[in-house]
């Protein structure tokens, strides 16, 4: 059996204590820390026999891995569109990146299949593990915990009026419609404080514990401005339509990243200096490059002649890796690239906090940069937002830490 570094008991036995006493428990732990071996170190202790772990695709194998040849009990392994192939009896239910059903004021369908599958299962342990548990709102904790039954509220709509601040904003057609992301932060912390475990790089030793995310300039040519400018203006440019805000932001975005989509989803190529800079710029044998759209992905690794799958990448002599940012957010190690470039970015913070955690590692010497490419146009904009759900998901962890 595996032997657990020392941060790693501390957190068993405070989750094995959670578990014994509310038959539940959140580990809110950074990326890296030691997550699994944690959560399944502490099942074994308590002498589970079947137990089901819900995760993302791309961690099905590593996990897997872990368990074997270092645990007794029976382990099923599945993702969250699948698991309800995986309906039965288990002592305990994991799961793990479960923002996947943090969806909110609607219930997602992941969501709905998990809870399903704990109604009928009706495991002893329910375990959450999450480096960013609700990086965007506390309102992600609704559904989240819900699948237990947490809350005595049956509805996330009922819930938000006893745990919500009201708001509104401006959505397409200018009409105002309800924010729900505004919550009673600190009535609900001391709502769920006891059900999380928290663990960090500091406490597991790294010497890289903390990233530093640099920002790179480039300018925009003047052909690419002057769309910019019509659609900004006049919401619209040839078969380019952006009539509504959002539509408009999106527009907008991809424009800095070299192309825009028209009204039939063909994409229209236009000049952008962001690959070439990156190209420029590169240093090191192994280079990670994440983008948003599809469209950015295909060119760039047409471009760069870049790997898109992670393992075939950390042992080939490929030397760019590129990634969509989503998919490539979670359940992947890239500690060994030299270099780790942003050629674009969503407002989620989550995946931006967990992409950049791609790069962390136990044995890392080399100070974690995450290098974001931006223009001084609309994508500025978008790194100032995620830039500030990052702070405040630190900040979140230095609450609990204290606790």
């Amino acid at each position: 059996m595996i032997e657990l570094y020392p941060h790693q008991v501390k957190a068993k036995k405070q989750v094995i204590d959670r578990l014994k006493s509310f038959n539940c428990c959140y580990l809110m732990a950074q990326e890296r820390f030691g997550k699994t071996h944690t959560v399944l170190s502490a099942l074994q202790d308590l002498k589970c026999k079947r137990v089901l772990f819900v995760t993302v695709k791309n961690a099905i194998k590593g996990i897997q891995g872990d368990h074997k040849g270092n645990y007794s009990f029976d382990l099923v392994v599945i993702n969250y569109e699948s698991v309800l192939k995986f309906k039965g009896d288990y002592d305990a239910i994991v799961l793990d990146e479960c923002t996947k059903i943090a969806s909110y004021p609607k219930q997602s369908l992941n969501y709905k299949a998990i809870k399903d599958v704990i109604n009928h299962a009706k495991p002893k342990y329910t375990l959450w593990v999450n480096a960013t548990p609700h990086i965007e709102s506390y309102s992600q904790l609704y559904h989240q915990l819900q699948v237990i039954n947490f809350w005595s509220e049956k509805t996330f709509y009922v819930w938000h009026k006893n745990w919500g601040i009201p708001a509104q904003i401006r959505a397409a057609g200018g009409l105002p419609v309800n924010d729900y992301s505004k919550t009673q932060n600190d009535k609900i912390e001391d709502k769920v404080k006891h059900l999380f475990v928290t663990g960090t790089r500091e406490d597991a030793g790294f010497e890289q514990h903390t990233s530093i995310v640099e920002t790179h300039l480039v300018s925009v040519p003047e052909a690419t401005q002057k769309i910019y400018n019509t659609i900004k203006k006049d919401k619209v440019w040839n078969e380019v339509i952006a009539d509504m805000p959002a539509k408009e932001m999106t527009k907008l975005q991809q424009l800095t990243g070299g192309f825009v989509y028209d009204e039939q989803s063909n994409p229209i190529v236009v000049p952008c200096e962001k690959a070439k800079y990156i190209k420029d710029n590169s240093e090191g044998n192994k280079i990670a490059i994440y983008a948003k759209y599809t469209w950015e992905v295909n060119m760039l690794r047409r471009y760069f002649g870049a790997s898109g799958d992670a393992y075939e990448f950390k042992h080939n002599h490929s030397r760019y890796f590129v990634s969509q940012i989503r998919s490539g957010a979670k359940g992947i190690d890239l500690s060994f690239c030299s270099q780790h470039w942003f050629y674009s970015l969503d407002f989620s913070g989550e995946t931006f906090t967990q992409s950049i955690a791609r790069m962390h590692n136990k044995k890392r010497t080399e100070p974690v940069i995450a290098k974001v490419v931006i223009t001084p146009l609309i994508d500025k904009d978008i790194l100032d937002t995620v830039k500030n759900k990052d702070s405040f998901n630190t900040e979140v962890y230095r609450k609990r830490n204290n606790v």
